[in-house]
């Protein structure tokens, strides 16, 4: 049986599906994937391939990667047309976790906006500080949240999930994703932090630590897989007689705010 060191190494050398090479990142040479997607929208592009299979499922509503994607383009040319939202352009969201939450996501990232994900629990006067803070071109919030600054000048065009945001899903249904060049070090979302020892400060990271990170997490699922799949005891599938059932998707219950 590889040891797990041996299973990596068939995993990321020379020719292999995760090969590393080294580059200067940002003045820092460091080993990458060579072929790693230089964006956020590059990833979501490559996300087509899995087709109708389930992406998000929220209650009752099923949503597959392809009808993802077109909805995501949809929404990215509305948040262009509507709001001006370009390259660079911060786009707030102040929401619980739903379907409109990650759309709004990645439609700003696509266009080479900047996510600038706010805390749900924040009060008012929160909400209001980080708006001033990362001046965004547009606040995309459900209306619960939103309530909370109910009557101030925020001084941003509001979009209301459960009134505004289905026109934006059907803004443009035939939408290709957007085409703006976006450099891998360009910025991709603004989280905060808690704020313990004063105003939270606003964390950026960018599409190559988030693609980076993506890629790190399938090659340790990969990995751990084929080592999964080597201690498996001989013999285990043919207890029942005829094909075994398929195995289950393996799927992630997002237990955590997408804020954070």
């Amino acid at each position: 049986m590889d040891s797990l060191q041996a299973i990596t190494e068939r995993l990321t050398g020379p020719g292999a599906p995760f090969e590393l090479v080294w580059e200067d990142v940002l003045g820092e040479r460091m080993q990458v994937v060579k072929g790693r997607p230089r964006s956020l929208r590059e990833l979501l592009e490559q996300s087509r391939q899995h087709a109708d299979k389930e992406y998000l499922v929220y209650g009752d509503r099923r949503i597959g990667y392809a009808e993802h994607a077109a909805r995501v383009a949809s929404v990215a040319r509305g948040l262009q047309d509507r709001f001006g939202v370009g390259p660079g352009d911060r786009v707030a969201i102040l929401a619980a976790n739903c379907p409109e939450w990650i759309l709004t996501f990645w439609a700003t990232v696509s266009l080479g906006g900047v996510a600038a994900a706010l805390n749900g629990w924040w009060a008012g006067d929160e909400v209001v500080y980080a708006i001033e803070h990362s001046q965004p071109t547009l606040l995309v919030g459900d209306r619960r949240r939103l309530a909370r600054v109910e009557g101030r000048d925020l001084g941003v065009p509001v979009v209301e999930i459960e009134s505004d945001f289905a026109s934006l899903e059907r803004h443009a249904p035939d939408a290709a994703l957007p085409t703006h060049p976006i450099a891998e070090d360009d910025p991709a979302v603004i989280l905060y932090t808690s704020g313990t020892t004063g105003r939270p400060k606003g964390a950026v990271n960018s599409h190559r630590g988030i693609c980076g990170f993506v890629s790190v997490a399938l090659i340790n699922g990969v990995r751990m897989m084929i080592y999964a799949s080597q201690r498996a005891q001989p013999g285990q599938s043919s207890q029942q007689s005829g094909t075994p059932p398929a195995p289950a998707p393996p799927c992630a219950l997002v237990t955590a705010p997408l804020f954070h």
